[in-house]
């Protein structure tokens, strides 16, 4: 059996945070620690990015052994050092609940999302049940300063280890052949979306330009719009890294809109255009601002897209990934 188990939904939707899951195990496995990624239904396996991730299906308590270190992701909630309780679907595609007994082993928290630390926990003043407490959790992972900065803010004596999230660089890399085209994820605040575009549409601003959501592609055609896309739209307003901005940069785009607190370090530079969160009327000014610039001086946008990918190239690459997840593991095994 692996050292390390990754638990993990059985999610077929690109969920960014799951493919994060995926390459740590990979990255274990690479540098010579036996790691799996745990899935509840039999065979299940993410197939809208390549891999040949190691997988173990659970089938009883049985599948976990005590010399195991479970991995578990942030969102299990208050108990989640005793127990995890997860869906899974039959052939039918009828959901039951699945309940892993967790009591006996080590587990490592995987924390994607500062912001949703505390989500299922009652409001009780008298409760302080926290797997972030308990000392057979031996370490919480984070994605951002942010995350490493709250978390440990409120669990002082609780280990945690920042890792840099990487881009695939055969992915997502700079291409000067741009589109007057605009990509944005559809799924992040659709609301605000709606109103951005159509602020932009009645003044104009959009007129010659693309509008093109990212929605039911898999991680290489993502890449191939985001090269030929000259801005990104972001509208992730509470989020752990910021994933889909920095790959957008790393492809050359200019990146407008909400950095989500956890992309604060990298969408604050010369070469990318914060708005506060929901901030609708000056996202949609800005995005106005970027347009004529591409209009006036579009060498000069293309620039800042070269320096906007540069940076991310530079900072965030599977290599400083692995360098951050072998590090922490050293220091854990």
């Amino acid at each position: 059996m692996p050292k390390v188990l990754v638990l993990c939904p059985d999610e077929k939707a690109p969920i960014g945070g799951i493919r994060v899951l995926y390459r740590h195990v990979d990255t274990l496995n690479k540098y010579g620690i036996s790691a799996a990624i745990l899935h509840l239904k039999k065979d299940f396996r993410c197939t809208w990015f390549q891999n040949n991730t190691s997988i173990v299906t659970y089938k009883d308590s049985s599948t976990i052994s005590e010399s195991e270190i479970v991995v578990i992701p942030e969102i299990y909630g208050s108990n989640m050092h005793n127990e995890v309780v997860m869906q899974k679907k039959n052939a039918l595609g009828i959901r039951k609940n699945v309940t892993l007994d967790l009591r006996s082993v080590k587990k490592v928290i995987f924390n994607q999302n500062g912001h949703y630390t505390f989500d299922h926990y009652p409001h009780e003043i008298s409760h302080r049940t926290s797997p972030y407490l308990q000392p057979d959790v031996l370490a919480t992972i984070v994605v951002s300063e942010h995350s490493r900065h709250y978390i440990q803010s409120v669990f002082p004596e609780h280990r945690v280890h920042r890792i840099r999230l990487g881009c695939d660089e055969s992915i997502f890399y700079y291409s000067k052949d741009k589109k007057k085209q605009i990509a944005f994820m559809p799924r992040k605040h659709p609301m605000d979306i709606t109103r951005v575009i159509n602020t932009l549409k009645f003044k104009g601003a959009l007129d010659g330009w693309q509008l093109v959501p990212i929605e039911g592609k898999t991680e290489r055609q993502v890449g191939e719009l985001l090269r030929e896309s000259s801005i990104f739209m972001s509208f992730g307003s509470q989020e752990g890294f910021q994933l889909p901005p920095a790959e957008a940069m790393a492809c050359g785009c200019i990146a407008v809109g909400y950095h989500g607190y956890g992309g604060k370090e990298f969408m604050e530079q010369d070469f990318a255009y914060p708005v506060p969160v929901h901030d609708i009327v000056s996202f949609a000014e800005v995005m106005e601002q970027v347009l004529q610039q591409f209009e006036s001086n579009p060498l000069q946008m293309q620039l800042m897209g070269k320096q906007a990918s540069e940076y991310m190239l530079a900072n965030h690459t599977y290599a400083h990934e692995e360098a951050d997840v072998m590090a922490l593991w050293n220091t854990l095994l």
